[in-house]
């Protein structure tokens, strides 16, 4: 293996790892940082009795991460229509792309806008964002405002919901596992002497040898400027941890006493390296990795295989069943996630947040509002079975997408 092609390597691969995974800490906020009191200066909606007061009209406005789907806006519309009628309130959903929220993520809460709420998670420093006054305790806003989500709450959830001693995040309903692996179309490989195995990074080799072969106009994986999947993949298959969810921080859970490492001292590292220059070198992936900004790729039909989760693998094999879509795990060993996995904040410079929190109980606890959050409209973005006790989706251009926002739950 040449030295060159080596240093390629590891110059795209570590500098997409830190791009992707350190997160810039957050400034103080209009509101004068973090504090034990959910109340707000001004634009307060709850009585001095604690029973919110619906009304005035407002508008909330969510940040999620994203790519927007198409059809989206006949979906914020009828949910819009329900939450006028029974929160007296719209809701206005911002998208930050899977390709920049790394850059713009953290920006949304040092640049001083206002806004209401956000999906947040362990993966995106939550912790971190909370100790630096991003978000408003919800000591006083979760049970008042959301009592049946909280009442809902494991105590082990409510306790990773915990910085410094105040709780900053709903979180999750869902238990989640940190599987991971590759997501592969098998319609493109039908009639080929390829044995269907994807267990291994040489069954990965293997089938994206057949797809440059058989499909050259096609990128065998898909990879962009944002965190390099398959390096966490791989060292999660060697059964390292990430720290604290710090993806360029390493552990082995098994260890007596572990050390932490970072990405360059792991024993592993130089062994992915010149994995990863070997298939730069066959053309598996874009050259321009650390510029490309397309994160749809695989969905859009321009790439044979991903690295993500598993709901990452449903959502895809959902939208398109022609393609065969099959997904395997590669982490070996699969624990259960933080609850803040999957969490929401009130941003501390919100005007609403009694009415942004009230918002959350409604979603998380009211069915219709529920289905068209997630779901969208009855008939045009999925329907009921015959029991009416489960909802599927209907393949059109409304399509599911993946935000965090799927891990809510009744």
């Amino acid at each position: 293996m040449q030295n060159k092609n080596l240093r390629k390597a590891l110059a795209v691969s570590m500098a997409i790892a830190m791009t992707g995974g350190l997160l810039a800490g957050c400034g103080n906020s209009s509101s004068g940082g973090s504090s034990n009191s959910g109340t707000t200066n001004s634009g307060s909606t709850s009585s001095a009795s604690g029973e919110l007061d619906t009304s005035e009209f407002v508008e909330l406005s969510m940040y999620v991460i994203s790519d927007r789907p198409s059809g989206q806006d006949e979906i914020d519309e009828n949910l819009n229509k329900l939450l006028k009628e029974k929160l007296n309130c719209s809701l206005k959903i911002n998208w930050i792309g899977w390709a920049e929220y790394a850059n713009k993520y953290p920006l949304l809460f040092s640049s001083g806008e206002e806004f209401d709420m956000a999906y947040s998670a362990s993966w995106l420093n939550f912790a971190s964002l909370a100790q630096k006054g991003a978000f408003k305790s919800l000591d006083e806003l979760w049970p008042t405002y959301a009592p049946k989500n909280f009442a809902a709450q494991s105590e082990e959830a409510k306790q990773q919901a915990t910085v410094n001693g105040s709780y900053y995040c709903v979180p999750s309903l869902l238990s989640t596992y940190n599987t991971y692996g590759p997501f592969w179309r098998g319609d493109l490989v039908e009639g080929t002497d390829w044995d269907g195995k994807m267990e291994t990074f040489e069954d990965i080799e293997e089938y994206c040898d057949i797809i440059k072969e058989t499909h050259p106009e096609m990128e065998c994986i898909d990879l962009y400027s944002t965190a390099p999947e398959i390096f966490f993949m791989y060292m999660e298959n060697q059964g390292l941890a990430a720290f604290n969810g710090i993806r360029y921080l390493w552990y082995d859970p098994s260890a007596e006493n572990p050390t932490v490492m970072t990405s360059y001292e792991l024993e592993k590292t130089p062994e992915f390296l010149e994995m990863m220059a070997r298939w730069n070198e066959k053309g598996f992936y874009s050259k321009s990795a650390l510029s490309d900004t397309d994160s749809t790729k695989f969905q859009n039909g321009k790439a044979a295989l991903k690295i993500h989760n598993i709901d990452s693998y449903v959502g895809q094999a959902i939208l398109h069943p022609e393609n065969d879509i099959h997904y395997t795990n590669m982490v070996k060993d699969v624990a259960h996630l933080p609850y803040t996995q999957d969490c929401m904040v009130i941003s501390n410079t919100s005007k609403h947040p009694e009415r942004a929190m009230a918002l959350w109980d409604l979603i998380t606890n009211d069915q219709e509002v529920y289905d068209a959050f997630y779901y969208g409209i009855e008939g045009t973005s999925y329907e009921l079975n015959d029991q009416g006790s489960s909802r599927s989706w209907i393949l059109t251009n409304m399509a599911p997408t993946q935000c965090g926002l799927q891990e809510v739950t009744l």
